[in-house]
């Protein structure tokens, strides 16, 4: 960008919002996508597990989302009242759904970057991909990074979703 130039932002034109408002009603919602196409943006979902339990500590109501493939991750025990939209959202539905989160916890994936584009919070979690690169364009700096995902903490997670507290980061593009 030219010298004095800065980035706008322009309304994202969203369609399905009746469906993705009878799939979430109304709620504080942390959306978590813990699917990536390559296994090594994947996060262990034992991780993912244990961040919707410290999200709903927090006060956040927490749904999954993600492909029908991501059904077939590792089976775990999820905490209760997570809603799990694997597989249930659609081209349609799905940035929609993004638009009832107060917050999106992704994998580098376009969920994550469609989310910081709507205006969403956002905390990305990257590993072969890094940051400094690929972070979403409004929210660079809610990122963590590890060489290994497995080696990524919960609790570096943690610290990133109650940072975006503090920040009070939503915006409105509109």
């Amino acid at each position: 960008m030219g010298e004095g130039v800065q980035p706008v932002r322009i309304p994202i034109p969203v369609h399905g919002l009746r469906q993705a408002e009878a799939m979430l009603p109304t709620g504080n919602w942390a959306l978590l996508s813990p699917w990536a196409d390559y296994a090594g943006k994947r996060w262990p979902m034992r991780c993912w597990a244990g961040l919707a339990a410290a999200l709903q500590e927090r006060g956040f109501d927490v749904a999954l989302l993600g492909p029908p493939a991501s059904k077939g991750l590792e089976v775990v025990e999820w905490p209760t009242s997570v809603v799990d939209l694997r597989g249930r959202d659609s081209a349609t539905t799905w940035p929609a759904l993004l638009t009832r989160a107060s917050l999106v916890v992704s994998v580098d994936t376009g969920c994550l970057h469609m989310a910081d584009a709507l205006g969403i919070p956002v905390v990305g979690l990257y590993s072969v991909a890094h940051p400094s690169e690929y972070a979403p364009f409004w929210q660079r700096s809610q990122c963590v990074h590890s060489t290994r995902m497995q080696d990524l903490g919960i609790d570096q997670v943690v610290v990133m979703v109650d940072g975006i507290g503090r920040l009070n980061l939503r915006l409105d593009p509109q």
